[in-house]
């Protein structure tokens, strides 16, 4: 399944997928430096816990179930295969303060 990554958003495209290993095709289409974080919670997207500095959502208080953490720069694309139970997701950029801005959202596992 495809994701973009640019200033400051996150969209996946299809937005709900059935319960199974999938790779996420992560493409960064803006010109920051972005990452990708792929976390269970039935939380909104917008409300992770941050880090005591609130710059980042604290990965230490959410369940992340794959990602990157690497840079991913403007223009460059990358694998991240998630093995995906059914259930609610976010997926996000961690990189500091991009969550703050609005790069997140909401992802759906389905039963198979």
């Amino acid at each position: 399944m495809a994701v973009s990554l640019a200033e400051w958003s996150v969209t996946a495209d299809p937005a709900s997928i059935a319960a199974t290993a999938a790779n996420f095709i992560v493409t960064n289409d803006g010109t920051t430096v972005h990452n990708f974080r792929v976390i269970a919670t039935t939380l909104p997207p917008d409300a992770l816990p941050l880090d005591a500095a609130g710059l980042v959502a604290d990965e230490g208080q959410v369940e992340v179930v794959g990602g990157f953490t690497a840079g991913l720069q403007g223009g460059n694309t990358q694998t991240a295969p998630v093995q995906l139970a059914s259930g609610a997701y976010v997926l996000i950029c961690n990189v500091p303060t991009h969550y703050e801005q609005g790069m997140y959202t909401n992802f759906e596992v389905t039963a198979p």
